[in-house]
């Protein structure tokens, strides 16, 4: 038992945390659905004394009756060891549920042998009482008006004496529901219906095909994945996860060990919590965890350390060092003990949703629109240039962190991650947002970058690729005046 991950032993050897697989999750009643681990108490005289059990995590009269029956099946058993109570009740303990609420169901003989006279006479009574009281809530004054008395079953629990019990169940029985109601009375609260909701939640990690050799257990002792940012989509690896033996983070009371892995987008600074509970694999399992990830997504399993028991000696392989295997690998190992052969295989793995994640529960993150300060149809603050490109008449909204910057430069001055490609654009002289386009604004027609004047049009030799004719070349240009002979004064 002290190899099951999740195993915890209290100081004084009396109190054990175990954790349980219910082989048959499904039939049990909601209120025992979350049921991941259980409280065990052996005292100092056992087997004089039965050992106790408590279910952490859930509540209410179904834990109850649970526990009252573990109790009942250790003092009729006391030959069977410790694990063998445990494994017992992770068999049964759907039919433990399912019997004591029949049994509660069930009319009593006391109920039942009650005598019909005295029903009778409380019958009558009530039917006189409740004349006398429709009699004196007539008002003189208003005779038209008629008081509906309170109903006698709705007084049924604040009555303390047995008899008006009695004459109110004429049936012989008594529901559980009320009997619920009224521990749920004593208990100073309303019994509020516990809403379904799966027991399972975030992504499973499987092996498909798993192969093994001289292994009974196969435990992931570390985990290393590549996951994609739910913002900007980029990629990262993380790796050496530690695992966290937490029953649940949806599951109330204490836990005994968490670790939880905290990194941050490098692109957008999203932050990202990573960590994962792990399973036992052998041969009629093939689940090795789940993974509760939030700000991110799984994309890949990347080589990650496993820690194999093995079947001939059932000693486990330490780890570190463990093994290192990722998708495709077959590893062998020799145990340290009886140095028997040890072989996996990892053909394929595979990632399942069970349930929306902690990241569905949140409420989305509405990014707060920029002030800009700019008015459709009026120009940006110096028509959109900046400091860097002065010819560059326009603003770029960023892809990837959705904010409005002059030029890249400009934006990763003011942000930590690196730009992306800008797929919007803000025209400088109308500061109409629209797709980018490379030379013209979409709405106004001007122009948003500054071109350059083509060859020819400038009044200039430029290497004999611009003017030349010296009527339409600039004044500036030393090749207007050469070869040209200086005038001459007529002779009279």
């Amino acid at each position: 038992m002290g190899r099951l991950p999740g195993f915890v032993k209290s100081s004084d050897g009396l109190s054990f945390a175990v954790p349980v697989q219910i082989r048959h999750s499904g039939k049990l009643p909601v209120t025992l659905s979350l049921l991941r681990e259980v409280q065990l108490y052996v005292p100092k005289l056992y087997n004089l004394e039965p050992c106790t059990i408590d279910l952490k995590g859930v509540y209410g009269s179904d834990a109850d009756r649970v526990q009252f029956a573990f109790e009942r099946h250790v003092r009729t058993n006391p030959a069977m060891t410790i694990m063998g109570h445990i494994n017992f009740l992770a068999q049964n303990i759907h039919v433990w549920a399912s019997e004591t609420k029949q049994q509660h169901n069930e009319p009593t003989s006391d109920d039942t042998t009650q005598p019909a006279p005295q029903a009778q006479s409380g019958l009558a009574n009530l039917a006189s009482s409740q004349d006398e009281s429709s009699e004196e809530d007539i008002d003189p004054d208003r005779p038209h008006v008629r008081i509906i008395p309170r109903p006698s079953e709705w007084d049924r629990h604040d009555s303390g004496s047995s008899s008006e019990y009695g004459s109110d169940d004429s049936d012989g029985y008594v529901d559980s529901d009320e009997d619920e109601l009224d521990a749920s009375e004593k208990d100073g609260g309303a019994n509020i219906p516990a809403v379904p909701s799966n027991s399972e939640r975030g992504i499973s990690l499987s092996f498909p095909n798993l192969e093994l050799h001289g292994i009974e257990l196969l435990m992931l002792a570390t985990v290393s994945l590549s996951v994609r940012c739910l913002r900007c989509k980029s990629q990262l690896d993380i790796s050496h996860i530690k695992p966290s033996h937490a029953s649940s983070s949806t599951i109330p009371g204490p836990i005994s060990t968490t670790s939880t892995r905290s990194e941050t987008c490098p692109k957008c600074s999203t932050p990202f919590t990573l960590s994962y509970h792990p399973l036992p694999v052998h041969a009629h399992s093939v689940r090795a965890a789940t993974l509760d990830l939030t700000g991110c997504t799984v994309v890949d399993f990347l080589p990650s350390t496993f820690q194999p028991t093995c079947s001939n000696c059932s000693t486990t392989f330490p780890a570190p060092p463990g093994m290192i295997c990722v998708r495709g690998d077959t590893l062998t190992q020799i145990c340290r003990s009886c140095h028997s052969k040890m072989t996996f295989t990892l053909p394929e793995v595979k990632f399942l949703r069970l349930a929306p994640g902690v990241t569905s529960d949140l409420p989305t993150r509405k990014l707060k629109r920029e002030n800009l300060g700019v008015t459709s149809g009026t120009p940006l603050a110096l028509n959109g240039t900046c400091s860097h490109y002065s010819h560059s008449y326009r603003w770029f909204r960023f892809s990837c962190c959705g904010r409005v910057y002059p030029c890249d430069r400009c934006h990763d001055a003011a942000e930590p991650h690196v730009n992306d490609r800008a797929e919007r654009m803000l025209c400088g002289w109308c500061s109409r947002e629209q797709r980018f386009r490379p030379e013209d604004c979409g709405f106004c027609g001007r122009s948003v970058v500054r071109k350059r004047r083509t060859a020819g049009t400038g009044g200039f030799w430029e290497g004999g690729k611009g003017t030349r004719d010296k009527s339409l070349m600039s004044r500036k240009e030393k090749r207007k005046y050469t070869n040209k002979k200086p005038a001459t004064e007529s002779k009279s």
